[in-house]
């Protein structure tokens, strides 16, 4: 970064300084109420994919790049995550339409920057680990493109365009770097391998599900893909908990609480997935939303990265 730049700028695209996160929080908050959101609404998921963009991917990013030497992360990044980021929220105060679009695509373009940075031929586990959490972020930034510019492919609603964004910023980019920060800070644990094999295919299997359903080839793959990513999640949440009480606090008890909250989140996405099989009313999208949603949010998320950045 230029030696010239602001040193107030540089707070305000510091990760995890006081005065960014404030200003992070007030920016999504000013956008929460004037659009009038709601845990039950659609336009909760609004909220949930900007905490994430403004939040935990600035974390983690920053986490990742200096965790591990496989895959290359500009430290400056992080300089232009925040204009970019910024451009996005306000595109969420549009209605939905080309201008809104366009607001969306400097976003877009800085989460494929990070991967095309990166990009190498590899044959270590440790590089595509980090290779497919930025192209699960790039995924998800690329359904934000799709609700803005007001386009829903295979027919699929606008609640669950800007939903798959979302899905694909925790259960794809955050859940992926909370395991990556433990298999480099472990020297690449056997057990972390197969977490982070589970997640990757879990999440692609998800994708593929929910798509099979929308083009008319019935539940049965959402069902096994939902109760895949449920079962290998819960047992994220469990190494997460078992590896706990090896720390101090404040991480361990950040870590415990984030990992209760995953656990939480993930036996309702396991029960979610299997309504064919055993219907219950009461998990609706609305309520999915407003609690897997945010327990995965303001629980998991936030808890286990904000422990991984208070970690000596």
């Amino acid at each position: 970064m230029n030696e010239s730049t602001s040193p107030i700028y540089l707070k305000l695209t510091s990760p995890i300084h006081p005065l960014s996160i404030a200003f992070k929080l007030s920016i999504t908050l000013t956008i929460a109420l004037c659009i009038n959101s709601k845990p039950t609404q659609s336009t909760w998921a609004i909220v949930m994919v900007l905490f994430a963009a403004f939040i935990l991917v600035p974390i983690g990013y920053d986490l990742l790049r200096t965790k591990q030497s496989q895959f290359y992360l500009n430290a400056d990044g992080l300089a232009w995550h925040l204009p970019c980021t910024l451009l996005l929220a306000f595109s969420f105060v549009l209605e939905r339409g080309t201008v809104a679009g366009i607001f969306t695509l400097p976003y877009i373009a800085w989460c494929i920057e990070a991967v095309l940075m990166g990009l190498k031929l590899s044959s270590k586990f440790s590089f595509w680990g980090v290779f497919f959490t930025f192209i699960f972020l790039s995924v998800g930034a690329f359904w934000l493109v799709l609700d803005r510019f007001d386009l829903q492919p295979l027919g699929f609603s606008k609640w669950i365009v800007i939903l798959t964004g979302v899905h694909f910023h925790y259960a794809g980019f955050t859940l992926m770097t909370v395991l990556l920060l433990y298999h480099f800070y472990k020297s690449q644990q056997k057990i972390t391998t197969y977490l982070i094999s589970g997640v990757t295919l879990g999440v692609i299997f998800t994708a593929l599900g929910i798509t099979a359903t929308q083009m008319g080839y019935g539940l049965g793959l959402e069902t096994f893909s939902g109760i895949w990513m449920a079962t290998v999640v819960i047992g994220v949440g469990l190494f997460y908990i078992q590896n706990s009480w090896h720390e101090n606090n404040p991480v361990r008890t950040l870590w415990l609480v984030g990992s209760i909250c995953l656990i939480l989140a993930m036996v309702l996405a396991g029960l979610y997935a299997g309504r064919s099989i055993f219907p219950l009313d009461v998990l609706t999208l609305s309520f999915m939303q407003a609690v897997h949603g945010t327990l995965n949010a303001l629980g998991f998320g936030t808890l286990m990265l904000i422990g991984w950045a208070l970690k000596k």
